[in-house]
């Protein structure tokens, strides 16, 4: 059990990454000076 939710864990988290560097990928370039710092 424990192995399952870890799994299902890291598959939750990789999913919000993915939907995060979406997000930052369809933002305008005008937006994307803010965010240099977090690179």
């Amino acid at each position: 059990m424990d192995r399952f939710s870890e799994g299902l864990n890291t598959a939750t988290i990789v999913a919000e990454v993915f939907r995060w560097r979406l997000k930052a990928h369809l933002k305008p370039c005008k937006q994307k000076r803010g965010h240099a710092e977090f690179r």
